[in-house]
C-alpha cells in the first residue's frame, strides 16, 4: 500500500527572488525624479528636489493673511 503524498506548491526561486527584492531594498531612488539615491533619507527625494522645494515661510492665517504667533504646543490667535 502507497501513502499518498498531498502536491504543495513550492514558488520557485525566481518567485520568491522577486518578493524578497521588494522587502529587502538594495537601491533607493528618488520619489520626485527617479534618480537612484547614493544615500538614501527619509524624506524620500534627492539632494537636487530638496534643493527645489520652495521655502516654508511664516505661519500665516488662511482666511485673512495676517501673521500667526507661533508658541509652544500650538498658534495664538
Amino acid at each position: 500500500m502507497s501513502k499518498l503524498r498531498p502536491k504543495v506548491y513550492v514558488p520557485t526561486r525566481s518567485r520568491l527572488a522577486k518578493c524578497l527584492d521588494e522587502i529587502f531594498v538594495d537601491r533607493y531612488t528618488c520619489i520626485v525624479c527617479g534618480r537612484e539615491m547614493p544615500d538614501p533619507n527619509r524624506l524620500g527625494t534627492c539632494e537636487a528636489c530638496r534643493k527645489s522645494l520652495p521655502e516654508v515661510g511664516e505661519a500665516i492665517c488662511l482666511k485673512c493673511g495676517k501673521p500667526l504667533t507661533v508658541i509652544e504646543g500650538g498658534v495664538e490667535w
